[in-house]
């Protein structure tokens, strides 16, 4: 007497699984016992129940269950409940899809809508700040600060200043060198004059001649009442008073140029006792 082959018994295996899994599924939904044996793919008139399912589906049932594969039987276990499922036949709407399957179709539809939308709003975000970093590669490229940066920086230091009790000065960021140097001497004499202090002058060291037989000391009082407008050159100057406020700057390698410090007060000036100057006062 032959064996049955394993593929056979594999198949056998398969297909009492998955009668028994739609004899459950039978019994949870519709609360009807059908003995495993008995279930059937293409129910019969005296069936209390038969089949709905979406049309990707509907391969499962053009055949009797013992007729299917083993991979049929997989599908069948697998999609349950998901794909089809088990309908009184007095339910039975021959017109299309069970009920249920519709409005499951319309929930997917319109989660899929939603996601969409998601999708949509990220790109539209994404884009934006794609923008947005271009154009301030693009600035930082050209070296340059924008009048929107200018403000910005100016808004937030006037705030600083405000907070601390402080008046803030018209505008706090001064791109230009020779503006900034007059509105720096501006706010020191002012500065002074309210302590009636006096302003001490320390002049940088040149090596380079210059176009004047004059001395460093002469050239320093010249430029501080002249300023940069006229075309007079010499030395480079520090300004000290007492308690002027400062700024300790630190270069943070930005494309901007923009810089960092820490805040205090100048309380005094130590001279290097090796180089020899000149005492200036104005």
């Amino acid at each position: 007497m032959a064996l049955p082959r394993p593929s056979n018994i594999d198949r056998a295996r398969r297909r009492t699984e998955c009668r028994e899994k739609l004899s459950e599924h039978i019994k949870s939904k519709l609360g009807i016992s059908i003995d495993p044996s008995e279930v059937c793919l293409i129910t019969r008139v005296e069936d209390p129940y038969s089949w709905q399912s979406l049309p990707a589906r509907t391969h499962l049932f053009e055949k009797n269950l013992s007729k299917h594969s083993i991979g049929a039987y997989m599908e069948l276990c697998r999609e349950v409940g998901v794909s089809f499922e088990a309908v009184a036949k007095e339910n039975i709407l021959f017109t299309g899809p069970a009920a249920n399957f519709i409005d499951r179709i319309a929930e997917l539809e319109a989660e899929n809508s939603r996601l969409m939308g998601e999708v949509n709003k990220l790109k539209d975000i994404a884009v934006a700040e794609s923008t947005f970093k271009r154009d301030a590669e693009e600035a930082a490229n050209q070296l340059t600060l924008t009048e929107h940066d200018v403000a910005t920086l100016n808004s937030c230091t006037t705030e600083n200043r405000v907070a601390n009790g402080e008046t803030p000065p018209e505008r706090a960021i001064i791109r230009l060198n020779r503006v900034r140097e007059e509105v720096n001497l501006v706010h020191l004499q002012a500065f002074a004059e309210k302590r009636s202090q006096k302003i001490y002058l320390f002049p940088a060291r040149h090596d380079a001649p210059t176009a004047t037989n004059s001395d460093n000391l002469t050239l320093l009082r010249t430029i501080y009442h002249v300023g940069e407008e006229g075309y007079l050159k010499g030395p480079g100057f520090f300004a000290f008073t007492k308690g002027i406020p400062i700024m300790l700057q630190q270069n943070t390698n930005t494309y901007a140029g923009l810089v960092n410090g820490m805040r205090g007060s100048a309380e005094e000036v130590i001279l290097d006792v090796s180089v020899r100057s000149n005492r200036g006062c104005c």
